[in-house]
């Protein structure tokens, strides 16, 4: 793939999208199971624009092979072992060590089934070692232009650190919990209470009403940073300035009122050092001596891990934006319903187009209030994703929409998919729709064509064929193919192959001419084709003009071929015996000296006998066109015998005459041309058939008799002068 491919306009679904963009436009994809990105479904074309410019970690993996193609967001989730390689191969081979697991759910999304789930761990090798990882995802199936489904849609958000930090936090409200109960009922014998206060994971501190420290534990020794004799000469407001003399006077009071709920403070260590702690207070009597304890919890961790909570949830908020921006840029018709009424909490501008509605008419209104000519056909559908908790696929569902004003119905396909709180409940619906009004109505039409189409061949009164498949099956055959050509019944011929109810024909031209429209797509024609077709009356020999004409689907490819079928057998035998008539004519004129010859008045196409050409001057096989006929004719014979010879066989419906010919040597010989005039039903003369001999003998002969005759007139009338 050329580098260029992100500025090339057949590519511009791959502009942008980050390091992955670069990635993907870079990478040669012909080497890949879904091959150049020029014969990309278009679906996988938008799927693709829109996960490249989508902040959330997506991938698509496309075809049988789950071959896949992910963006940015989703780079981090594969680590360092399995990116940049997972770009283009196969899902099962990139997570081959769970693929055991998420098998049935690619196939079930294959399978049109979409699938969601909120914290799904899986133990993935991404970084050289396996590791338990959380996520949200999402899978969703990519449906083709012919509604199957293409690929799958991940979309993936891990949730990893946030899952560990809250089990973390939970882990530890449950030790501290714990400790404190245990603290509380070792109170009352204070060696017990110190071993355990030694041992306890947090630090425990004992003040008198002064500020000064009764006791400290050795992890709170430890963490403050002090030695056992400096301890004795600090006090409290030295480690947390929130501990003034007025405020540990309050504390100490409600300490010992039990009214004291756990807060949060900062502590300072010897160090300077500032850390956040979360104390629980309460109050001892230690021999009449008011004493209160404080629990200090080092609560850092606890910190980071709700910081990575806001912040996640600061990301999740913004994630929801650009899904709401998203949304409203997507090309298809989207709205989001909540409640139980199905309140329109988000509709993006295609949504509001294709049932044309304002964001007024629509936002914050039960969805069947805002369209109540859809109630009766979708209330159902609602009740039913309910109650199912499974979406549901309409496809070219016809449902009507009032729209300027007019109730009409259009087809549509749609998606209504259920949505779950975090607790699992259903809690609304998301609508995608696409409206296929036009596609639904052409389809009809195309159905309809071809049942007019069928009735038409079944009704010809010329033999018709459909063959479907590069088997050739017959799908429809009318009754004249049927009864005068193939001589068999319905029952013996559809759904079958015809070379398998024809076999005589594979020993004939005709399976290859077969192949080669099926093959080519162009339509093959013949004249008087010699066809032999065993019967149930047995095997007949045919002469057929005939075509093949190849039937397209809509992607243009050829699915089919039309058979339509003369059968010429008695007209070209009848032909036949008379070009053998004229044969045995032709060779009986021949050996007279006579030529015959046919002259179509409307063509002027000119049919002879080899003679005629050698009586013109021509080798036996030369043809002469009625042209060169006339052109031939001495130019004193056109006018004067010619041209009224023609005007007298009109009249007289006989065609004579004698006249000189030019031969190309310069020499004269003499013809006589004789014929009879046919006419057509309305009496218009239609061709003239006749013969032509050369009577060059005669005329000389004639000539010679005319001299003689004169000398011996001459000689008659100068006699009685002699005699007298």
């Amino acid at each position: 793939m050329k580098n260029d491919i992100d500025v090339a306009p057949k590519f511009q679904f791959l502009s942008e999208g980050g390091e992955m963009g670069e990635l993907i436009r870079s990478k040669d994809w012909s080497k890949t199971p879904l091959g150049d990105p020029e014969t990309w479904p278009p679906s996988l074309r938008t799927m693709v624009s829109v996960m490249l410019n989508n902040p959330f970690g997506m991938y698509i993996a496309w075809g049988k092979e789950y071959t896949q193609i992910y963006n940015d967001g989703y780079r981090p989730i594969l680590g360092a072992t399995k990116h940049p390689q997972a770009l283009g191969i196969s899902t099962r081979e990139t997570f081959a060590e769970i693929w055991h697991i998420v098998e049935s759910m690619f196939d079930g999304v294959m399978n049109g089934v979409p699938i969601g789930v909120s914290d799904f761990m899986f133990a993935l090798d991404r970084n050289g070692f396996i590791e338990n990882c959380f996520f949200d995802f999402a899978y969703s199936p990519i449906r083709k232009e012919d509604g199957e489904v293409g690929g799958v849609l991940v979309t993936v958000i891990e949730t990893t650190n946030k899952k560990k930090a809250l089990d973390d936090l939970k882990e530890s409200e449950e030790r501290l919990h714990k400790k404190k109960d245990e603290l509380e009922n070792a109170l009352n014998e204070i060696k017990l209470f110190k071993f355990m206060a030694d041992n306890a994971g947090d630090p425990f501190i004992l003040m008198r009403q002064d500020g000064s420290f009764e006791y400290l534990n050795k992890i709170a020794i430890k963490r403050l940073g002090y030695t056992t004799e400096e301890i004795e000469h600090i006090r409290v407001s030295d480690i947390d300035a929130n501990f003034d003399s007025d405020k540990l006077k309050e504390l100490f009071f409600r300490a010992q009122s039990n009214t004291i709920p756990p807060f949060e403070t900062l502590q300072k260590n010897k160090k300077g050092q500032i850390y956040p702690v979360e104390i629980s207070l309460g109050s001892l009597q230690v021999e009449d001596k008011p004493l209160m304890f404080a629990i200090a919890r080092d609560i850092t961790e606890r910190k980071k891990a709700e910081k990575e909570i806001i912040d996640a949830s600061r990301k999740i908020e913004e994630s929801e934006k650009r899904f709401r921006d998203s949304v409203q840029q997507a090309p298809l018709s989207i709205a989001i319903l909540r409640g139980p009424d199905f309140i329109v909490e988000l509709a993006n501008d295609a949504y509001m187009l294709l049932v044309d509605r304002t964001s007024e008419q629509l936002i914050g209104r039960p969805i069947l209030e805002a369209l109540p000519e859809v109630k009766e056909v979708i209330d159902p559908l609602f009740k039913e994703v309910i109650r199912t908790e499974r979406p549901f696929h309409g496809n070219e569902f016809l449902i009507p929409i009032k729209r300027m004003g007019k109730l009409e119905h259009g087809y549509f396909n749609f998606v209504y998919h259920p949505l779950k709180d975090e607790d699992g409940k259903i809690s609304g619906i998301m609508v995608v729709a696409m409206e296929v009004t036009n596609t639904v109505k052409a389809k009809h039409l195309l159905e309809e064509s071809e049942m007019h189409f069928r009735n038409m061949v079944m009704q010809s009164p010329i033999p018709m064929t459909i063959l479907r498949g590069n088997e050739y099956i017959i799908e429809t055959a009318n009754k004249v193919m049927l009864e005068n050509v193939w001589r068999k019944t319905e029952a013996e011929v559809i759904g079958k192959s015809i070379l398998e109810v024809f076999p005589e024909l594979r020993e004939q031209k005709y399976p290859e001419l077969l192949e080669k429209v099926l093959t080519t797509g162009e339509t093959h024609s013949e004249k008087e084709s010699v066809a032999y077709i065993e019967g149930n009356d047995g095997m007949k020999k045919f002469y057929l003009d005939f075509e093949y004409a190849p039937l397209f689907e809509t992607d243009g490819k050829t699915s089919g071929i039309m058979i339509t079928v003369n059968d010429v057998t008695d007209k070209v035998e009848a032909r036949k015996k008379v070009e053998e008539a004229e044969e045995r004519l032709r060779f009986a004129t021949d050996g007279t000296g006579v030529s015959t010859w046919e002259l179509d008045l409307y063509t002027q196409h000119f049919v002879h006998s080899p003679g005629l050409a050698v009586i013109f001057g021509h080798l036996p096989s030369k043809t002469i066109t009625y042209q060169q006929l006339r052109s031939q004719i001495h130019p004193e014979d056109v006018h004067d015998i010619v041209e009224n010879a023609f005007e007298q066989g009109i009249k007289t419906r006989m065609y004579k005459y004698e006249a000189r010919v030019v031969k190309p040597d310069k020499t004269i010989c003499w013809i006589r041309k004789q014929g009879k005039v046919f006419f057509d039903e309305d009496e218009n003369p239609v061709k003239i058939i006749g013969t032509l001999q050369d009577i060059t003998e005669e005329r000389q002969l004639k000539e010679v008799l005319q001299e003689s005759e004169s000398k011996f007139r001459l000689l008659a009338d100068s006699l009685p002068q002699m005699i007298w």
